[in-house]
This record gives C-alpha cells, sequence and structure tokens, in this order.
C-alpha cells in the first residue's frame, strides 16, 4: 500500500483541505508560497475560468483555482498511480462534476483539443522540452482563449524563450522561477 504525503488547499472554498500526493520520483507539488505568488497575480482572472493542468501531478494547482472560483478544471495526468489518486480525490469535492482527470500524454491531449481556456498550468518534469513544446502547440492549435494567461514553471537559473507569448510577469522563488504569459499581441 502507497505511503501519500499531504498538501493543502490554501484559499478559497476549500481552504485547508488536505490532498492526498503519491510518492512518485520527479513529482513536485508547487509550495504553498509559490502557489499564493500566482494566485495573488492571476487575481479575478481565476473566477468562471476554464482551467487546464496539463501536467497534473498532484492537481494543486487546477483544484486550487477550483477552490478560488474556476468554472471547470481539466487535470491532464500520464502516470496510472496518479490518475487513479487524482480521481479519488475528485470524489472529495462537492463540484465533482467541474473537475475533469484524464488519463493521457499532454502532449497528445493538446493534439486532440477541441476547446480554448482561460488559464492553463504548465509545470512539466524539470529535466524535459515539455515546456517549450506545450507552448508551441498551444499557440498552433489556438488552445489559449483571446485573454487567457498561461502559467508556465521552470527550476530557477534556466531561462526559457516564450516565442509567441508576451511576458506579463515572472518571478523566482527558491528553487522556482515561473512566468504568466499571455498570446503575443504583435502576431494576433
Amino acid at each position: 500500500m502507497a505511503t501519500y504525503s499531504t498538501l493543502r488547499i490554501i484559499a478559497g472554498t476549500y481552504k485547508g483541505k488536505k490532498l492526498n500526493i503519491l510518492p512518485i520520483d520527479g513529482l513536485r507539488p508547487t509550495p504553498d508560497r509559490v502557489r499564493e505568488d500566482i494566485f495573488n497575480l492571476l487575481g479575478s482572472k481565476v473566477e468562471g475560468a476554464l482551467v487546464l493542468d496539463l501536467f497534473a501531478g498532484s492537481g494543486v494547482l487546477g483544484l486550487e483555482a477550483l477552490s478560488r472560483g474556476a468554472k471547470k478544471v481539466f487535470l491532464i495526468e500520464k502516470d496510472r498511480n496518479n490518475y487513479l489518486n487524482l480521481c479519488n480525490e475528485k470524489q472529495s469535492f462537492k463540484e465533482q462534476s467541474q473537475i475533469e482527470v484524464i488519463n493521457a500524454d499532454a502532449l497528445n491531449f493538446l493534439d486532440n483539443c477541441k476547446q480554448q481556456f482561460d488559464l492553463i498550468f504548465l509545470d512539466p518534469p524539470y529535466q524535459s522540452e515539455l515546456l517549450t513544446q506545450s507552448l508551441e502547440k498551444i499557440i498552433k492549435l489556438d488552445i489559449l482563449a483571446p485573454n487567457g494567461l498561461i502559467y508556465a514553471e521552470r527550476p530557477s537559473g534556466r531561462n526559457e524563450i516564450f516565442k509567441g507569448y508576451e511576458i506579463k510577469e515572472k518571478r523566482t522563488i527558491g528553487q522556482v522561477s515561473f512566468a504568466i504569459l499571455k498570446k503575443s499581441s504583435f502576431l494576433f
């Protein structure tokens, strides 16, 4: 039987709710301090938003958005055991119909996606090129809503070029660097 750790939702309807997190190599749940900063920057953009947490992992970013008033949250998780854990966690939310957990490869999900999202969380494995690949597909396939925002996380010290996007905000907190992005007005 797996030994779980827990992580709590920090604000909104589910403030203080604990989520069970599987001990999976490479899983890096976004720390409370970073989440607080992210959601302070996003502000009212979360309320009523259609949210995509593309590399869900613990699911905490998407579920934090739900707690803060998001309309619907899609959690995409490739690892089968983690996907099943997220399905179990979903059952503890009153708004189960507003949480969709999908067991899929992130890039394949984007290739088959037929809708636009107001808010997209991108926190892929750090030692991959998935951040760049995801951002390229999101632009190419027009997955970000016209006034939508993307949270893009990477390890501190690693510079990324966000082709096709404008950086609204960027921060480094400890080992985490992130940027809040929107579509570049120069290309559209």
